[in-house]
This record gives C-alpha cells, sequence and structure tokens, in this order.
C-alpha cells in the first residue's frame, strides 16, 4: 500500500501540468506565491523586531560573543 502511494504521489502533479494547455489564472499564480510572501514577511518582521528593540539586539551580541 505504501509503495503504491509512493509511486503515485509524484505523477499526478506532472499529469495535470502536461494536461492543462490553458494558462493558469492570476489567482492561481498569486495562491502558488502566497508561501513565498508569507515567508518574506515574517523574514522581515523577523528583522524589523531586532533592529527595533534593543534589549533583543543587546543579549544577540552577548549571545554572539559568548560564542
Amino acid at each position: 500500500m505504501s509503495s503504491v502511494s509512493v509511486t503515485n504521489v509524484p505523477t499526478i502533479p506532472i499529469t495535470v501540468k502536461t494536461c492543462n494547455p490553458t494558462p493558469p489564472s492570476p489567482f492561481q499564480v498569486v495562491y502558488d506565491y502566497i508561501p513565498t510572501i508569507i515567508l518574506s514577511i515574517g523574514i522581515t518582521l523577523l528583522v524589523l523586531t531586532i533592529y527595533l528593540s534593543p534589549s533583543l539586539r543587546i543579549t544577540l551580541r552577548k549571545f554572539f560573543i559568548r560564542r
């Protein structure tokens, strides 16, 4: 059972892409980019919080000095 599912999973998206000659809709493109957008927003928020809060910066500096 497990081997069948493993072999079937990769072939499904390939067949869907080849059988779909129409170009993807803008909504589909945005939906594909949503995870990368969320990742970039999260990284920027993390960087901003680290740069804006002095206490976090001091703790990070101490941590890096120890290493």
